[in-house]
């Protein structure tokens, strides 16, 4: 029996909703159903997960799809604190509990926030056709470089200013480390744990170094070492174009327009 001709009524289909949700290579499969379900070949267990409305409308983006899951489960430790570093993507099958090989995928998209309140964490969804609407972020026209260092437009490789680090010790988003080299500044720069996560460097001062945001992986990494381990740091950059042109020799991928003038030339007022 096809999924239509069995969709007749909720009452006389008895419809049930599976969830995969995906980040960083971890991967849940949620149901609705009060027992574990074979879907697809593999388990999906049940949880007291509670979705809000599946709506389509004219906007897009307020097409906001809400997932109350328990704040003790798995997913939802992964969001206290602060959010984590990647993207965590949500597909939601429909099918009917006594025909599981017959389904259609209901909603797809990632999620935009995270609330805890009491003993749910809250979920607020996006679908992914939302993405397709946005205008992407436009050129900024500076006097420094607008390009992301080693990225498309800076055209270096970020191996070339690698620098080998042990950190001794972690607070937060302040980590103390032993310089390899005589490393001058790292403001600008990257910090990439051994897990792969990489933070900017907002301050350095001698052997510490500060983070934009704390990285989860390195208080347990700590503990596992607590003579230190390695990571690695990348050399900073200050946007300038004495800093592309005597550090990283990369003056003519400099993206800045240094001879922007001070007054406007029309109006006689400050440009800045």
């Amino acid at each position: 029996m096809s999924y239509a001709t069995k969709d007749v009524s909720v009452q006389d289909s008895a419809p049930v909703l599976l969830f995969l949700i995906t980040q960083c290579g971890n991967t849940w499969r949620l149901t609705t159903s009060s027992t574990t379900v074979s879907f697809l070949s593999v388990p999906w267990d049940p949880v007291a997960i509670v979705p809000g409305n599946f709506e389509q409308s004219g906007e897009m983006p307020k097409e906001v799809l809400t997932l109350k899951l328990p704040i003790d489960h798995a997913i939802s430790a992964t969001f206290l604190g602060y959010s984590p570093d990647v993207v965590t993507t949500v597909t939601v099958y429909r099918t009917h509990g006594d025909d599981l090989t017959n389904y259609i995928v209901y909603w797809k998209g990632r999620v935009a926030a995270a609330t805890p309140s009491g003993n749910f964490m809250s979920l607020e969804c996006e679908p992914v056709f939302s993405s397709l609407r946005r205008i992407g972020i436009r050129e900024v026209y500076s006097r420094n470089c607008r390009h992301a260092l080693f990225g498309a437009g800076c055209r270096l490789a970020a191996a070339g200013f690698a620098h080998a680090i042990t950190v001794t010790a972690v607070a937060g988003a302040v980590l103390t480390i032993t310089e390899a080299g005589g490393l001058d500044t790292l403001v600008g720069g990257m910090f990439k744990a051994s897990d792969g996560t990489v933070r900017m460097i907002t301050r350095h001062v001698g052997t510490t170094v500060t983070l934009m945001r704390p990285i989860k992986s390195l208080i347990a990494e700590m503990v596992a070492n607590p003579g230190g381990f390695a990571a690695t740091v990348y050399h900073g950059c200050d946007k300038t174009p004495e800093t592309c042109r005597d550090v990283y020799l990369n003056l003519a991928n400099f993206g800045g327009f240094p001879g922007i003038p001070e007054l406007n030339p029309m109006a006689g007022n400050y440009v800045f």
